[in-house]
């Protein structure tokens, strides 16, 4: 809220100390209009009063849009976190998928006991307006479990079908999706199919581990197994010694 007061302009600006001015007096307004830089620069530190008083004056004169702005970092913040696995199949329809996770995203989140602190906060930021402050909670609540829905229609495809293409070797891939303070975790299964489940698998080895923007991705010679790599080792080091 101090880097938003602080960050007003022209009108804007002059619209809260004129306020500031009427409610509580033109001496205390000509004071914080002299005071601002000072106040902004760290050079003066602005009072506890100063600020409830200042600070109560911006929902009300705050364009709807910052409003939201704000109330999104505090979701972040204060909002409900989760962790999920899913194994799937080359096959599995994204739809599927995508309407399993959705479900168990809507459970966890529209089923989120809101905090009485998050709730006093928006009811602050919305002045109150109790319809306000109930749309800014469903807006970030639907925002989050579509954000994450998002990723898995952009991402789940291009890893099928990467294991399609190399399903001779590749028996096994994770796609970890991390947004805000949801993880849904992701493992193809070759030998799947088009079957969907909850749960993760745990694959005796793996020959790559690749960090990307969105998660990590890890292929396995699940085939092989340990006693396999190992038995591969000495051979290659038995040729090399003739």
């Amino acid at each position: 809220m101090k880097d938003y007061f602080f960050g007003l302009r022209g009108a804007q600006l002059e619209r809260v100390l004129t306020e500031y001015g009427r409610q509580y007096g033109s001496d205390k307004e000509a004071y914080a209009r002299a005071t601002m830089s000072k106040w902004k620069s760290g050079r003066t530190q602005m009072s506890g009063l100063v600020a409830k008083r200042l600070f109560s004056l911006l929902p009300e004169l705050m364009p709807l849009d910052k409003k939201f702005e704000l109330a999104g970092n505090l979701w972040r913040f204060f909002g409900p976190q989760s962790q999920h696995s899913y194994v799937i199949g080359p096959e599995t329809s994204i739809t599927e998928i995508e309407s399993i996770v959705a479900a168990r995203l809507s459970q966890v989140v529209l089923q989120y006991q809101v905090p009485d602190n998050l709730k006093k906060r928006f009811s602050w930021l919305a002045k109150g307006d109790v319809t306000l402050s109930e749309r800014m909670l469903n807006h970030f609540r639907q925002q989050e479990k579509e954000l994450v829905l998002d990723k898995l229609r952009s991402e789940l495809p291009v890893l099928q079908r990467h294991m399609r293409e190399s399903a001779n070797f590749t028996k096994s891939m994770k796609q970890t999706l991390t947004l805000q303070k949801h993880t849904v975790e992701v493992w193809l299964d070759a030998s799947g199919g088009a079957t969907v489940r909850e749960g993760s698998l745990k694959p005796a080895f793996f020959f790559r581990s690749a960090k990307s923007g969105t998660g990590i991705s890890e292929g396995g010679w699940d085939n092989l197994g340990f006693f396999g790599i190992v038995g591969i080792i000495i051979l290659i080091l038995v040729l090399i010694s003739r």
